[in-house]
């Protein structure tokens, strides 16, 4: 005999028609650069805290999200007034605007100074303190939108695929330097150049991540191009320079962080003088492993 009754596992399941489940209605993320973020974090203060780059509003997502995927944010670091953070992240990027200091975790320590990145698991108490009497402020950038969408929390330090990693100006200088006497497979000159690290392959930093450090020469724009991965940039140099993202303009501003939604056709553009310098991070690690980046120019 067949028992009717509706059991509580039944009673979760839901039926969608092929029209609704292949339409899903999301908003439209928009290009954005951060500015009153920057500025609040350069501003000299007596306080050390984080600053993020939330557009979580456009993202409809539950917690802080710079990309559906990945968040920015600035660490403002007073003389004498360590910040501790702890990321719910599996992948986080530092990079160093101003100032010098250390940063402490899980028993080991990375002496940055003005220029350098620095890569961390994640997921474990940070100890960041400037040494130098102005102050100090960082840049990260960590994929924590990514866990919070899945519900997942990172691996304990030990575990983590990485290890903290540190890359000096210097050395991302002259590795930079040495890419730009290369011509590409497509016959242009090399202009920037992809971190990683002893464990990651494909050009990625993390398996989510990849990071470029990327030149823009005097008189001289990158050619429009799409790709499937969110883009989050932090101005490094410029003056005049500026993006072309889906036809809107977006006016670089030194130290900004700016937004290139997915799948936005996008160009890099400097008319001035002067070398133009950005840090790309992008969420392409995702997409190469899926085998759908959907790079493709004009």
């Amino acid at each position: 005999m067949t028992n009717s009754a509706i059991t509580p596992y039944q009673e979760r399941s839901r039926f969608f028609n092929v029209d609704d489940a292949f339409n899903v209605k999301v908003s439209e993320i928009p290009p954005h650069i951060f500015e009153d973020e920057r500025d609040a974090a350069m501003q000299c203060a007596t306080d050390s805290q984080e600053i993020l780059c939330d557009l979580r509003g456009f993202i409809g997502s539950k917690g802080p999200a710079t990309a559906p995927l990945m968040l920015a944010s600035y660490l403002r670091l007073a003389a004498s007034k360590p910040l501790v953070v702890r990321h719910r992240a599996s992948t986080e990027i530092y990079y160093v605007i101003k100032g010098a200091g250390t940063t402490r975790v899980h028993g080991e320590c990375i002496a940055w100074s003005q220029g350098d990145v620095f890569l961390l698991p994640g997921g474990a108490e940070e100890v960041h303190e400037a040494i130098s009497e102005e102050g100090a402020v960082l840049w990260l950038c960590t994929n924590e939108p990514l866990l919070e969408f899945e519900n997942l929390q990172p691996l304990p330090f030990d575990e983590s695929p990485l290890r903290p990693t540190h890359y000096t100006s210097k050395a991302m200088r002259e590795a930079l330097n040495e890419a730009m006497t290369h011509t590409r497979r497509n016959g242009k000159q090399a202009r920037s150049v992809m971190l990683g690290t002893d464990v990651t392959d494909r050009g990625t930093i993390s398996p989510a991540f990849t990071l470029a450090f990327n030149s823009i020469p005097p008189n001289d724009f990158q050619i429009p191009h799409r790709h499937n991965s969110a883009a989050i940039s932090l101005v490094l140099e410029c003056s005049e320079s500026y993006s072309m993202v889906d036809g809107c303009k977006v006016e670089w501003s030194q130290y900004a962080t700016f937004l290139t939604p997915a799948a936005a056709m996008h160009s890099h553009h400097n008319p001035t003088d002067n070398e133009a310098l950005l840090l790309i991070v992008q969420d392409g690690g995702l997409y190469y492993h899926c085998r759908s980046m959907g790079f493709s120019l004009t």
